[in-house]
């Protein structure tokens, strides 16, 4: 309502959740509908839409599986980001699984050797990035991730370690 963050408002959390927030917020207004309504309603969409590219990397991942395999990994995404959060829905540790499953999923598919467009790789490393980084302690869970990948890039002949959603991710 036209307060200044941390100055008119406290608030304890870091700003990028605020911004987040904010969004959701005047898109609320935009068309009218209740704040409250309009969290969960962001926040299941964007859920939605991360379990729908979770399956998708997948289903890419590990294509030798069976279709019963990818349904069963898809269904436990499914389940981890739309079932088990419960009361801590849309909170900053839900955002951060539904922003960051993509990244991790995105380099299981680099380390079976699979690939991503330029558009595909951006979009999942910045994602991953807002997720890591809305508390400044979920740095530590991408750092295993990018060590991996990194390992495993310097014991494969020609394999570049500079992927492009590693590289949107720290921009």
């Amino acid at each position: 309502n036209g307060g200044t963050a941390y100055v008119d408002v406290v608030d304890t959390n870091p700003p990028l959740i605020v911004m987040l927030t904010m969004a959701r917020v005047w898109a609320a207004r935009l068309v009218g509908l209740a704040p409250t309504a309009a969290f969960y309603a962001g926040a299941f969409l964007l859920a939605a839409l991360s379990c729908a590219w979770c399956g998708r990397l997948i289903r890419r991942a590990w294509p030798g599986a069976s279709r019963a395999a990818h349904g069963l990994l898809t269904t436990g995404v499914v389940f981890l980001l739309l079932a088990f959060p419960k009361g801590d829905f849309g909170q900053r540790e839900h955002l951060t699984i539904i922003l960051a499953m993509p990244y991790v999923l995105a380099a299981a598919l680099r380390s079976a050797g699979g690939s991503l467009s330029r558009g595909e790789a951006i979009l999942t490393g910045v994602a991953g990035a807002l997720g890591f980084a809305l508390k400044p302690h979920f740095l530590l869970a991408w750092i295993p991730v990018e060590a991996a990948l990194l390992l495993q890039a310097g014991s494969r002949r020609g394999a570049s370690a500079l992927r492009a959603e590693g590289l949107a991710a720290v921009r």
